[in-house]
């Protein structure tokens, strides 16, 4: 029996006959340009379907004529056309997204680090590490250097895409000393279909077109400049020599196992191989994010894609209506064959006159259409509000009507809400634990390089530096969560309403709610409310934290310090706070025990007056009588 001939990827156009695989990281450096191009190309226009689809996705959203020459090569040349007038006018695909993006980005997920069978010490490495974490997400920075800016407003826009495309993407990496976020558009994001059917490619590439000059900053080893200058501008949307970009792919594979050597990195261009490394890491440096799963495939299904049959089916409607009211439906006169001085044809201008004979005249504004043409837009368009769970009240910013108490309006949130639960599920995951553990690691590659990154936390209403190397847990100690994040009424109906129900309580005063009907600031209340202990609890934590006693303050609630230190100290026992901790703790009650035994004994008799010496100054005839003795009780 003879042997099976092996049949590469693309053999019968290879350039370097069996050179051309499949398996383009197993290709020597100097080669793997030659295995990455056609690959990617191949799977870009296999998947040509799909780039079509988004950029039709946009320009329903944006109320665009499609043009079919520009979205037949993808959104790499999307460039804005506009036709004569957008067919376009009631964009529910807009309208829903919209309100679906602000109802799920208002939230901003934030990891919470949570130890397993933790000490103290790991416990308070893992307070200080939320607040890191939570302050480089804060202010992470830009691909270009210049500016900081916030992973929530990043994720916010992977959000939008997603609720468009039905996926959006961000790449996280180190430029310099620094770690990076970038959004890109998904279809910049190669994963072949047949690989990536399970949503876990081990292969990933992505293609971006950059500057020539930009290229030639990137790389300026003599080597490159060659392949670089001989590269071709391949961006269809560049007109002549305008645009300069020449596309170049980062391409990624993940290694087979713990100890494999075959993961790759690869940048290459179309002439010439710009980085060849080994990538040990499991996993992409790419944060994905879904509107919703498709039963197969890497890439989600997003919104405009659920509403675009009731999408054009409005538009439909709407043009036929559109013709039927300038056609049909204009004012008309009608006058008598007699009068006239001349002869006149139709049109349709309105208040338009023609002739007749032997009748008088008649004025008629005919109807276009019937109410069931009116009445099917209107189904039409509540089905797209229904099919998305998405309340027309909340995509005009109404509450419904009789609504009005707090509690009723947070359970009508609520019920809408459920709607959303897998949506919010997965822009919460797009932060933890997909971007937590991509900046851990990260932030692990620069403490090696030698680099310790530094970032302004906050802490309570201050912002203090934490150094990662002061806050770094070992990875298998600690797992990430979401934070819960709740939130009151943004509305001031809806804040007086709680309010009441805050009040009828026990939780606020007359006197505090009154000061809230004139101005609803709770939050403001409630850190007024808790000055006291929050006070005191900085000033124990502060004392367990630095390890240097501080008196307590004059003005201290000496109750609750002694209580709060008893209860920091009962815990710390039991989780192996160090010795020199507790005892600092021990001191704290026993400064609050003296001092409110000195407040509540009573004060000291002067002993010159207990024997009626008169304090000097004071004339023994101002002094108080002493003690009389009973007179005698006369016999009876």
């Amino acid at each position: 029996m003879k042997d099976v001939p092996k049949v590469y990827y693309n053999y019968k156009n290879s350039m370097k006959t069996k050179d051309l695989e499949r398996q383009w990281w197993n290709s020597n450096e100097a080669d793997a340009y030659e295995n990455v191009f056609p690959l990617v190309t191949y799977i870009r226009q296999s998947q040509a379907h799909r780039h079509m689809a988004n950029y039709q996705y946009n320009c329903m959203y944006a109320n665009q004529m499609p043009d079919r020459a520009a979205g037949a090569i993808g959104l790499n040349s999307l460039a804005p056309y506009f036709g004569s007038t957008a067919r376009t006018t009631f964009n529910v695909v807009k309208s829903c997204i919209d309100t679906a993006r602000s109802k799920i980005v208002k939230q901003k997920p934030r990891p919470f680090f949570v130890t397993e069978n933790g000490d103290w010490h790991l416990q308070q490495k893992a307070k200080r590490l939320n607040q890191f974490v939570l302050g480089l997400f804060e202010n992470i920075g830009a691909p270009n250097g210049l500016i900081r800016e916030s992973l929530y407003t990043i994720g916010g826009e992977c959000f939008f895409d997603a609720a468009i495309t039905g996926t959006g993407a961000a790449k996280m990496s180190i430029r310099g000393e620094k770690i990076v976020a970038e959004r890109f558009l998904s279809d910049e994001l190669v994963v072949d279909q047949y690989e990536g059917i399970y949503r876990t490619p081990r292969s990933m590439h992505q293609i971006k077109y950059i500057d020539r000059q930009v290229l030639y900053d990137l790389y300026p080893e003599a080597k490159f400049r060659n392949a670089i200058e001989r590269a071709s501008c391949q961006n269809p949307s560049a007109s002549g020599n305008a645009q300069d970009m020449i596309p170049v792919i980062e391409s990624y594979h993940l290694p087979s196992g713990p100890k494999s050597k075959d993961g790759r990195r690869v940048v290459s261009i179309q002439t010439g191989t710009l980085r060849y490394s080994e990538w040990d890491r499991p996993y992409f440096p790419f944060l994905v994010q879904r509107w919703s799963l498709k039963p197969v495939g890497f890439f989600g299904m997003g919104l405009a894609e659920e509403l675009q049959g009731i999408q054009f089916e409005i538009n439909k409607i709407l043009h036929d209506i559109s013709i039927g009211l300038r056609r049909v439906a204009r004012p008309r006169v009608g006058l008598h064959i007699s009068d006239a001085n001349s002869r006149k044809g139709f049109t349709n201008e309105i208040g338009e006159f023609y002739f007749y004979k032997d009748r008088p005249p008649i004025f008629s504004t005919p109807q276009a259409f019937g109410g069931e043409t009116y009445n099917h837009l209107d189904r039409l368009f509540n089905k797209a509000y229904e099919l998305t769970g998405i309340s027309q009240l909340s995509s005009t910013s109404k509450k419904p009507s009789g609504l009005d108490a707090a509690v009723a309006l947070r359970e009508y949130q609520d019920i809408e809400s459920e709607r959303f639960a897998t949506i919010h599920m997965m822009y919460e995951n797009f932060f933890t634990p997909q971007a937590t553990y991509m900046a851990l690691d990260l932030l692990d590659q620069l403490l090696e390089a030698g680099v310790d990154t530094v970032v302004q936390a906050k802490d309570g209403v201050t912002f203090q530096p934490i150094k990662y190397s002061e806050v770094k847990l070992p990875r298998d100690s600690f797992t990430v969560r979401s934070y819960p994040t709740g939130f009151l009424p943004s509305e001031p109906a809806g804040k007086f309403a709680k309010v009441q129900e805050l009040v009828q309580a026990g939780m606020y005063s007359q006197d505090e709610a009154r000061e809230l009907m004139d101005f609803p600031d709770l939050k403001k209340v409630d850190r007024i409310k808790n000055a006291i202990k929050s006070a005191t609890t900085a000033y124990i934590e502060d004392i367990i934290d630095t390890g240097v006693y501080k008196p307590i303050e004059p003005y201290q609630d000496l109750k609750l310090t002694q209580q709060l230190a008893q209860s920091y100290y009962l815990i710390g026992r039991t989780q192996g706070m160090p010795e020199d901790r507790l005892d600092l703790l021990r001191r704290v009650m026993d400064e609050a025990r003296g001092r409110i035994e000195e407040m509540q004994a009573p004060p000291p008799m002067d002993p010159m007056a207990a024997q009626g010496i008169p304090p000097e100054g004071i004339p023994p005839e101002a002094m108080p009588a002493g003690p009389q003795a009973m007179p005698p009780i006369a016999a009876v």
